[in-house]
C-alpha cells in the first residue's frame, strides 16, 4: 500500500513538473526594459483600408443617392473607429487592381467600389479627403502599380512539384494564353464601351500588344509588364493625375512588385537557367532586347533596374508637383520585411544576395529577391519619403523577458541601415495575427505597444508605425491590443511627420479659449475657436506638453494638476507651435447646461413577438459637447444593453429593434446619454410583447375621453364663455352684464348721492378795503377819498367844518355841540355808579 501511495505522489509530483514547465514554455513574457516609455510628439499612426475583394469596406450598392450615402456612411464608421484608435492617418486603398475609386482617364471604376467600369455617381475620393481632413487626419491614397486580376484564373504557368511541395514554372501553351488574354481583357474592354467609360489603359490594347503589355504571373495573376515602357508610361500618368487632382497627403504602394519569382522545371534548355516571375518567353525576350542596346545587366538587376526606373521617375514627378502645390503629397512605399540577404547566405544561389544584406537565412522571402524591388535604394538615393516594411512579426520571449523572435532583429536592420538618410522609417505591424501569435502563446493583446516601448528603449529609428488591417481593429484581440496601445503608448494625440524634401506652412494665428468647464469625473475641458490653417491645437502645463489634439477638434480634455499654469498652444504644418498662447483661467468655470434627450416613437401598447420596433431616438445639445450614450432594453425582471458607450453623431437617429419571441407584460426603453457632465436617463413608455393583438377597443368617448382611458385625438371642448366688460372673445355678449357706474360729480356731488372726495368748493372772495386773503384784489374797489383841505376847502368841493378863517371867533354850532358831549359823559357815569352800588347792596 505504501508502495501504491509512493507511487502516486511520485507521479503526481512529475505531472505538476510537466504542466508547469508547458505553462512557462507557452506563456508570454514581457520584454525587460530599462528606460521609462516617453510619448513622441511627432509619430505616424495609420492603419491600411483594404478594398481588394471589399475586405474592408462594403460595395457600392449602386449609383443611386441612397447607395452612394450607405457607402458614405460605412467611410465614416472607419474613420470614426480610426480616431477612437489614436489613428492620425488613413491609407486607404484607391487603386487596387489597375483600377479607380475615382474618375480617371487611365484606370477603369473598380469593380470594388459600383462595378468594373461603372461611373459610381459621384467622385468618392473627392469626398472622402475632405472628411478626412475636416477630422485633423491625413489620407494617403493606395495604389497597387501592376496588378491587373485578382482571382485565380483559367490558366497558369506554374505547378505544384509533390516532392517538394512548392511550386515552378513548367511548360505551358502559349497560344492557349494568348487567346485567354484576348478573351479575358476584350470582355473588360466591352463592359467599358458599353458603359461609356473606356480609358487609356494596357489592358485595353489588343493583339501583340497586349500580349506583351499584361502577363501571366506565377501568382497566377495578371499584371501589367514592369519591363514595358507603355507600363511605366501609365503608371506616371495615373500618379500625376491623381497628385494634380486631388489634396491627399500621401501617394502609397504597397510590396506588390514582380510576382514571386520561381524556378523553371520545364524542357526549354536556355529557360533553366533562370528563374521567373512571369511568362518566359515575354520576359526572357525583353530581356534579349536589353541586351541587344547595350545593356550589361544580368537579368536580375535589369528586372530590379526597371522597377527602379519607374520608382525614380514618380519620386521626381511627387517633387516636381510639390514645387508649385500648396498641399504636400508625401511618396511612400511598403515593402516585405525583409529587404535582401548577404551574399553569404546565398553562395548557392548568389543571385539573391547583395553586399550588405541581411545576415538572415537566403530563402528567406525578401523584396530584393523574390519581388525584384530595391527597397532600401529608393529610401538611400531620396526617391521616397517614407519606407514602411511589413515588420509582421513578433518580439518573441525567453522566461526571463528577452525577445528572442524576428521583429527585434528586423526592426534593428532597418534602423540602422537608414541612419543618416531622411527617409522616414514607419514600421508595419501585423494586427491580424494576433488571434494566432495567442493560440500559440507566442504574444498577448500586450504585444504592440511593448514592440513601440521596445523600439524606444532600445533607440531604434521608427517615426511611425501602420496596423494591417482595419477590420481587425474590431476584432475581439485586435481591439484590446489597440485599446491598450491607446493607454500605454498613444495617450496624447501626435503631429504627423514632415518630410525634409518639403516646406510646409506656419500657423498665421492662434486658437483662443472659448469656454471652460469642470467635468463630473473631475477633469477639465477647455473649448476654444479654431484657426483655418492650424494642424492640432495643445495643453501645456508648465511648459510640458499634457494633452494634444488634431485640428478636427475644437476641444481638450486634462487633468488639473495644482499649481501649475495651463497654456493652449496651436501648430502649424510645419509642426511648429504659434507663439501665442491663451492662459486657462480657472476662476471662469462655466456651468454646464445638459443636453435634451427623448424617444420620438410613439409606443404602442402591444407588439407581436419576433417583430421590429423602429425606436427614434432625439438627443440634443446647445453646447455641442461630445457625448455618449447607452440603449438598453427591460423586459419584465430582465435588462439587455442594445447599444453601449457609442459617441453620439447625429441629434436624431434611428434603431431597429428586433424583439425576442416570448411574451413580456412589462418592457421599455432605457437611454442614457452623458456629455462628459454626468448620466441623463430617459425612460420610454411601457409596452406589451404578445402572440396576438388585442382586438381593437370600439372606443365611446364622453367629453373627449373613453372609459379605457384613450383620449379623443379629434374632441374639441365646448367653449367656455370668459366675459371681459360684458364680452368674449368669441363675440358672445354677457346677458347679465351691467356695465359699472360711472360717477358724474357736480359741484363736489354725484346724483347717486356719491361724494367726490377730491372736491374742492370754489373760493369766496371777501374784500376788505379792495383785497381778500388768498391775494386777491377787487377789480371795482374804489379806495375812499381823503379829504386834503386848504383854506377849508378840498379840491372835490367839500369844506372843512371846523375851519376857521383867521380873524374869526369859533362858530356857536361848534360850542353847542360840544357841551352836549360832555352832558352825555356825566349822564353815563352816574348810570355806572347807580349799578354798582344796587350790586353790592344784594351781596350784603
Amino acid at each position: 500500500m505504501k508502495k501504491i501511495v509512493k507511487r502516486l505522489l511520485g507521479f503526481s509530483v512529475t505531472l505538476m513538473l510537466l504542466l508547469s514547465f508547458c505553462l512557462l514554455v507557452n506563456a508570454w513574457t514581457p520584454p525587460k526594459l530599462k528606460n521609462p516609455y516617453v510619448e513622441p510628439e511627432v509619430q505616424f499612426r495609420s492603419v491600411w483600408v483594404c478594398t481588394v475583394a471589399n475586405m474592408d469596406i462594403k460595395k457600392q450598392g449602386g449609383t443611386d443617392e441612397a447607395s452612394i450615402n450607405a457607402w458614405k456612411e460605412q467611410y465614416l464608421a472607419i474613420l470614426e473607429r480610426s480616431i477612437e484608435s489614436g489613428m492620425n492617418a488613413i491609407i486607404f486603398q484607391v487603386s487596387p487592381c489597375n483600377d479607380a475609386f475615382y474618375p480617371s482617364k487611365y484606370r477603369p471604376w473598380s469593380e470594388y467600389l459600383a462595378g468594373f467600369g461603372v461611373d459610381a455617381g459621384w467622385d468618392p475620393v473627392e469626398w472622402m479627403i475632405e472628411v478626412t481632413h475636416a477630422a485633423g487626419l491625413e489620407y494617403h491614397a493606395w495604389f497597387n502599380p501592376y496588378r491587373t486580376s485578382t482571382s485565380a484564373l483559367t490558366y497558369s504557368i506554374t505547378q505544384l512539384d509533390s516532392a517538394t511541395n512548392g511550386h515552378f514554372v513548367y511548360d505551358y501553351d502559349k497560344d492557349t494564353i494568348y487567346n485567354y488574354k484576348q478573351s479575358y481583357f476584350g470582355e473588360l474592354k466591352s463592359i467599358c464601351e458599353k458603359n461609356g467609360t473606356l480609358v487609356d489603359n494596357p489592358i485595353f490594347k489588343t493583339g501583340a500588344e497586349l500580349d506583351h503589355s499584361v502577363v501571366y504571373g506565377t501568382e497566377g495573376k495578371f499584371v501589367l509588364n514592369p519591363a514595358a515602357d507603355a507600363t511605366i508610361e501609365n503608371v506616371e500618368n495615373t500618379i500625376r493625375e491623381f497628385i494634380t487632382n486631388y489634396d491627399a497627403d500621401g501617394i502609397h504602394f504597397d510590396d506588390y512588385f514582380y510576382p514571386d519569382d520561381k524556378a523553371y522545371k520545364g524542357s526549354n534548355t536556355e529557360y533553366k537557367k533562370y528563374s521567373f516571375s512571369c511568362e518566359p518567353d515575354i520576359d526572357l525576350n525583353d530581356y534579349q532586347s536589353y541586351l541587344s542596346k547595350g545593356g550589361e545587366l544580368s537579368i536580375y538587376d535589369w528586372r530590379r533596374e526597371n522597377v527602379n526606373t519607374l520608382i525614380s521617375n514618380l519620386g521626381g514627378i511627387v517633387r516636381e508637383i510639390n514645387e508649385t502645390d500648396t498641399y504636400k503629397c508625401a511618396f511612400g512605399i511598403s515593402p516585405a520585411a525583409r529587404w535582401a540577404p548577404s551574399l553569404e547566405a546565398c553562395q548557392s544561389t548568389p543571385q539573391r544576395g547583395v553586399e550588405g544584406g541581411m545576415n538572415d537565412n537566403c530563402n528567406n522571402y525578401y523584396s530584393y529577391s523574390d519581388l525584384y524591388a530595391d527597397t532600401y535604394k529608393w529610401a538611400k538615393e531620396g526617391w521616397i519619403d517614407y519606407i514602411l516594411p511589413q515588420v509582421y512579426m513578433y518580439l518573441g520571449d525567453t522566461p526571463i523577458g528577452v525577445p528572442d523572435g524576428d521583429y527585434p532583429e528586423v526592426t534593428k536592420w532597418w534602423s540602422d541601415a537608414l541612419e543618416g538618410y531622411p527617409c522616414k522609417l514607419y514600421i508595419g505591424t501585423a494586427l491580424y495575427q494576433l488571434d494566432e501569435w495567442s493560440s500559440q502563446g507566442n504574444a498577448t493583446s500586450d504585444e504592440f505597444f511593448y514592440q513601440q516601448m521596445y523600439n524606444q528603449d532600445k533607440e531604434f529609428r521608427v517615426d511611425g508605425y501602420v496596423m494591417f488591417r482595419y477590420a481587425s481593429l474590431n476584432t475581439s484581440l485586435g481591439s484590446k491590443a489597440v485599446d491598450k496601445m491607446v493607454a500605454k503608448v498613444w495617450k496624447i494625440a501626435a503631429l504627423t511627420p514632415i518630410y525634409p524634401a518639403y516646406t510646409y506652412d506656419s500657423v498665421d494665428s492662434a486658437a483662443t479659449i472659448n469656454q471652460l468647464k469642470l467635468n463630473s469625473d473631475g477633469t477639465y475641458t477647455v473649448s476654444f475657436n479654431k484657426v483655418d490653417d492650424a494642424k492640432a491645437y495643445g495643453l501645456l502645463a508648465d511648459g510640458e506638453c499634457v494633452a494634444r489634439v488634431l485640428s478636427g477638434n475644437s476641444s481638450l480634455v486634462f487633468t488639473k494638476e495644482e499649481g501649475k499654469t495651463y497654456e493652449l498652444v496651436t501648430y502649424g504644418y510645419d509642426n511648429v507651435m504659434h507663439t501665442d498662447k491663451d492662459v486657462i483661467n480657472f476662476d471662469e468655470v462655466a456651468v454646464n447646461e445638459k443636453p435634451v434627450v427623448s424617444f420620438k416613437t410613439k409606443f404602442e401598447k402591444e407588439y407581436l413577438i419576433s417583430s421590429k420596433i423602429e425606436v427614434v431616438i432625439s438627443i440634443e445639445d446647445k453646447e455641442n459637447d461630445p457625448m455618449i450614450y447607452t440603449l438598453a432594453y427591460q423586459y419584465d425582471d430582465r435588462n439587455r444593453i442594445l447599444v453601449d458607450n457609442q459617441k453620439v453623431t447625429e441629434n436624431e437617429f434611428t434603431y431597429t429593434f428586433s424583439s425576442y419571441a416570448r411574451e413580456y407584460e412589462n418592457c421599455y426603453f432605457i437611454l442614457t446619454v452623458d456629455d462628459g457632465y454626468g448620466p441623463i436617463e430617459v425612460i420610454s413608455e411601457s409596452f406589451k410583447m404578445v402572440k396576438e393583438l388585442t382586438p381593437p377597443h370600439e372606443h365611446v368617448f364622453v367629453d373627449g375621453v373613453c372609459e379605457c382611458g384613450e383620449v379623443d385625438p379629434n374632441y374639441v371642448p365646448p367653449h367656455v364663455h370668459e366675459f371681459i366688460e360684458g364680452k368674449c372673445e368669441c363675440g358672445e355678449v354677457d346677458p347679465n352684464y351691467v356695465p359699472p357706474h360711472v360717477h358724474e360729480f357736480i359741484e363736489g356731488k354725484c346724483e347717486c348721492g356719491e361724494v367726490d372726495p377730491n372736491y374742492v368748493p370754489p373760493h369766496v372772495h371777501e374784500f376788505i378795503e379792495g383785497k381778500c386773503e388768498c391775494g386777491k384784489v377787487d377789480p371795482n374797489y374804489v379806495p375812499p377819498h381823503v379829504h386834503e383841505f386848504i383854506e377849508g376847502k378840498c379840491e372835490c368841493g367839500e369844506i372843512d367844518p371846523n375851519y376857521v378863517a383867521p380873524g374869526d371867533s369859533e362858530p356857536e354850532p361848534a360850542k353847542k355841540k360840544c357841551g352836549k358831549k360832555s352832558a352825555e359823559i356825566v349822564v353815563a357815569c352816574l348810570t355806572f355808579a347807580t349799578l354798582i352800588s344796587v350790586v353790592l347792596r344784594k351781596k350784603d
